[in-house]
C-alpha cells in the first residue's frame, strides 16, 4: 500500500501543470494600469538574467521617459521567470512601458498583469 501511494504521489508531482497553475489577471486598460501602479516609465532593456534561486528574471533597464514616480536614469526590474507565475519576458535591446512598485531592495517589481496592458499598444 505504501508503495502504491508513493507511485501516485510521484505521478502527481510529475504531471504537467494545468490551467489551475496559470497566471490569471483582471483585464485592464492602459489608463487603469497607469492609475493602479506607483511607477510608470518608458525604458530599454540593457541586459537580463535568470536568478534560479529566486525564480525571477532580473533586468537592467535604461529609463528613457518617466510618466509616474521618481525619475532614475537606470532601473533594475524584477519579474517572475515563468509566465505561469505571471512573469513578463524582458528581452535585451527591446523597449517597453514599465509599471510596478519598488521593492525593499530598490528593484522595480512588475508582472504580466501590469505589463500586458501597458504594452498592448506596442504589439499592434
Amino acid at each position: 500500500m505504501r508503495n502504491l501511494l508513493a507511485r501516485v504521489a510521484a505521478l502527481l508531482v510529475a504531471a504537467p501543470a494545468g490551467s489551475a497553475l496559470a497566471c490569471s489577471c483582471v483585464h485592464m486598460s492602459f489608463e487603469e494600469a497607469v492609475a493602479q501602479t506607483s511607477v510608470v516609465f518608458e525604458g530599454r532593456v540593457l541586459e537580463a538574467r535568470d536568478i534560479a534561486d529566486e525564480r525571477s528574471l532580473v533586468a537592467r533597464v535604461d529609463a528613457l521617459a518617466w510618466r509616474k514616480g521618481r525619475p532614475r536614469r537606470s532601473v533594475v526590474v524584477v519579474t517572475a521567470s515563468a509566465s505561469v507565475m505571471c512573469g513578463y519576458p524582458l528581452v535585451p535591446g527591446r523597449s517597453y512601458t514599465f509599471g510596478g512598485a519598488f521593492d525593499r531592495r530598490g528593484r522595480l517589481a512588475t508582472n504580466m498583469c501590469v505589463m500586458v496592458p501597458l504594452n498592448a499598444r506596442r504589439a499592434r
